[in-house]
C-alpha cells in the first residue's frame, strides 16, 4: 500500500520543482519508515530543509554575481577607454587640424600673391 501512495505522489504532482523531485525518493523512504510519526513535524522538517537549500543556492548566486561584477570592472579598467578623455583629445586634434588648415591657406595665398606680382 505504501508503494501505491508513493506512486500517486509522483503522478498527481507533476509540477514539483527540481529540488523537490530530487528529494522525492528520500520523502518516500522517510514516509515508509516513519509513517507512524506526526506528519506536521515531518512536513516542517522538509520545508526547513528545502528553505535551507534555497538559502544556500541564493547565497551562491549572490557570490557569483559579485564575482562577475568584480571581474567585469577589472576588465573595463584594463580596457582603459575613457570617453571623456577621448572626446577631449578629439577636440584638441580638431583644433590643431583647423589651425594647420588656416596656415596652409595663408601660405597658399602668399605664394599666389608673390607669383602674381612677379608675373606682372
Amino acid at each position: 500500500m505504501a508503494d501505491s501512495i508513493d506512486n500517486n505522489i509522483e503522478t498527481n504532482i507533476p509540477q514539483l520543482t527540481p529540488i523537490v523531485k530530487l528529494k522525492l525518493p528520500e520523502v518516500r523512504d522517510y514516509y515508509v519508515k516513519y509513517a507512524k510519526e506526526n506528519f506536521s513535524s515531518y512536513y516542517n522538517s522538509l520545508v526547513t530543509e528545502v528553505a535551507d537549500i534555497g538559502k544556500v543556492l541564493n547565497n551562491m548566486v549572490t557570490n557569483q554575481t559579485t564575482m562577475t561584477d568584480g571581474y567585469n570592472g577589472q576588465r573595463l579598467q584594463t580596457a582603459g577607454v575613457s570617453s571623456d578623455e577621448e572626446l577631449q583629445n578629439m577636440i584638441k586634434f580638431q583644433q590643431a587640424y583647423n589651425a594647420a588648415s588656416r596656415y596652409v591657406n595663408v601660405v597658399s595665398q602668399m605664394l599666389e600673391q608673390i607669383v602674381t606680382r612677379l608675373g606682372n
